[in-house]
């Protein structure tokens, strides 16, 4: 079963007006969630891939009174799956680590061929039974990064979702969406009153949690408005181990070779070992020959 509270607790500020209906749907068959801590990319890559497996997998809810939000559901998710993919392609670039694996790329590739086929798409465009024109720019994404070829499949689902819906589509799809209202809404009705309470209450104890913020530090941007915590190896590159330890010992090799000569100047001066050691001596040997001097000219003095 999807987790419609970690939808929540992810998009929760970017709903809009459509929040109390959210929350009120959520509070009816989950726990809400707690909004003081922040997004992290554990908790939005474990939604993203809870999706693609509710796509992949049999069970709906098209038909119930969670249709309509499950559809919300899934494409918000598709979001999540767009921001990651476009930091992957240039953390690959850069040598740093993938969010996602190829593997799990090749997973969510497949969801989203799977979610825009049928003869009703989850992945649809609004007011028509087409898949959203967003998923031809996003599989394209996630095949490099699952390296996956461009075939009959993915062929299909650019073709109808760049292709115009005719007017009976528009009216069979406006039709169906009426329905899927009604059906939430007869749905909630039937649901016990305090849930509708809970979600009320919910949203005036975390308003300061759900209003839009700037971009933190450190976060990656989903939307505009909603925001993930990339750990800092995420962000950064990283060596590999093997580089890293041979870059280690270059740095004990040259330690062990070069010493820093400061004297009594300002800009130390690094040299040589082999090279510190010659001039050392050579300071060593200057020092006796000049002791050696004074004591010459004293004795024929005396």
């Amino acid at each position: 079963m999807l987790s419609f509270d970690r939808d929540l607790r992810i998009f929760a500020p970017q709903l809009g007006d459509s929040l109390p209906d959210v929350a009120h749907q959520v509070a009816a068959v989950d726990r809400l969630p707690t909004m003081a801590h922040r997004v992290t990319l554990g908790e939005a890559k474990a939604h993203l891939l809870e999706v693609t497996e509710h796509l992949l997998g049999e069970t709906h809810y098209q038909d119930e009174g969670l249709g309509l939000h499950t559809l919300s559901v899934c494409s918000r998710s598709m979001k999540l799956a767009a921001a990651f993919a476009c930091e992957d392609v240039a953390a690959e670039r850069q040598g740093r680590p993938c969010i996602l694996s190829a593997d799990e790329w090749r997973a969510v590739h497949r969801a989203i061929l799977e979610g825009g086929s049928g003869e009703k798409p989850v992945l649809r465009r609004n007011g028509t039974f087409r898949p959203a024109r967003w998923a031809v720019d996003l599989i394209q994404l996630t095949g490099r990064l699952a390296e996956v070829g461009f075939g009959p499949a993915e062929d299909s689902l650019r073709r109808r979702a760049l292709a115009e819906p005719s007017r009976e589509e528009r009216q069979a799809a406006t039709a169906h969406m009426k329905s899927l209202i009604a059906k939430k809404e007869a749905w909630l009705e039937a649901e016990e009153a305090e849930h509708l309470e809970e979600a009320q209450a919910w949203i005036r104890y975390n308003r300061a949690h759900l209003a839009p913020k700037p971009r933190p530090r450190g976060h990656l941007d989903v939307d505009g408005v909603v925001h993930v915590w990339l750990p800092p190896h995420y962000r950064t590159p990283e060596e590999a181990a093997a580089a890293a330890e041979e870059r280690r010992a270059r740095e004990r090799q040259a330690a062990g070779q070069t010493k820093v000569v400061a004297g009594r100047v300002q800009n130390p001066t690094r040299v040589d070992a082999e090279c510190h050691a010659i001039l050392k001596a050579a300071r060593r040997q200057a020092a006796e020959f000049a002791r050696g001097s004074r004591g010459g000219r004293r004795a024929m003095m005396t």
